[in-house]
C-alpha cells in the first residue's frame, strides 16, 4: 500500500501534518503513538526531519476514519 501523507500549512507559520499509515502498520501506533508517529513522518521521501521540539500541540490519532452521514 502506497504511504500517505499531508502537511497543511495553518497560521502563525504552523503546519499541520497528517500521516495515513497502511493498516498493517497501525499495531505500532496504537503501541506507541509519539514514537510511531515520528519514525513513520521521519521515513517519509523528501520529508524534513521532525523532532518532539517541533511539536507545539498534542499528537491525536484514530484508527476509523468514515463519511458523515449525509443527514448531518
Amino acid at each position: 500500500m502506497m504511504t500517505k501523507s499531508s502537511l497543511l500549512p495553518n497560521d502563525g507559520g504552523i503546519s499541520v501534518l497528517v500521516v495515513f499509515p497502511a493498516l498493517y502498520k497501525l499495531g505500532s501506533f496504537t503501541d506507541d503513538l509519539t514514537t510511531a508517529f515520528f519514525e513513520y513522518a521521519n521515513a517519509l521521501p523528501g520529508a524534513p526531519l521532525i523532532r518532539r521540539e517541533h511539536i507545539v500541540g498534542k499528537i491525536v490519532g484514530t484508527k476509523h476514519f468514515s463519511k458523515p452521514s449525509p443527514n448531518r
